[in-house]
């Protein structure tokens, strides 16, 4: 969804919590403590502009990115010393038919190849434990979102965003939040319950 359309039904989506928030109060949810008002504001969060403030990810952001150079200089490292083995090996003046140098030959190349496999295997890793704790920050932010819009009468929470989800480099993230457009919604406004019993009425 783009800024443009987000911003377009953004009117229509706050509309529509109002009518659910007026609902509620005739249509019995979930109840709360006796005599307490229940919640009838409604927020909205930038969830870009929060996770991209938010100090954690900043640091997770600076100890993965130094975990990685760690591991791709060692990486490095053990590359040189195959290039170093490869080339002392070459300048012994082997005969290239003698079976000993090309099986020593062909031990090294056996082992350039499973440097590559390493390479990208820790690549892969890497961009799994990006995405896990990412999106672990991403769950920490909406339950603090959710927290906050309890102790402060919030019945429903939308997201809005800078940039269009496609954009994001995370794409299963992405997804995620792409299909949550209410970040947070008051058990008072869910009607769900008391909907199940009035459709079955009818019959």
């Amino acid at each position: 969804m783009s800024l443009a359309s987000l911003r377009a039904s953004l009117p229509v989506a706050i509309a529509l919590s109002l009518l659910l928030v007026a609902l509620a109060r005739v249509v019995p949810g979930p109840a709360h403590a006796e005599g307490a008002t229940p919640p009838s504001k409604v927020g909205i969060v930038n969830i870009q502009k929060l996770f991209l403030s938010y100090a954690k990810v900043a640091e997770l952001q600076k100890a993965l990115e130094e975990e990685y150079k760690s591991e791709e200089a060692k990486l490095a490292r053990q590359l040189t010393v195959l290039e170093e083995r490869r080339k002392e090996l070459e300048g012994k003046g082997w005969n290239e038919a003698d079976p000993t140098f090309r099986d020593k030959l062909r031990d090294i190349a056996l082992e350039y190849d499973q440097h590559k496999v390493l390479v990208e295997l820790k690549k892969v890793e890497f961009q799994e434990k990006s995405h896990r704790t990412t999106e672990e920050l991403y769950n920490a932010l909406v339950k603090r979102i959710g927290d906050y819009a309890r102790a402060n009468g919030f019945a429903l929470v939308f997201k809005v965003l800078d940039i269009p989800e496609e954009t994001f480099s995370d794409k299963a993230l992405a997804k995620k939040i792409d299909s949550k457009e209410i970040l947070f919604h008051d058990a008072s406004i869910d009607i769900t319950d008391a909907m199940i019993k009035l459709v079955n009425a009818d019959r």
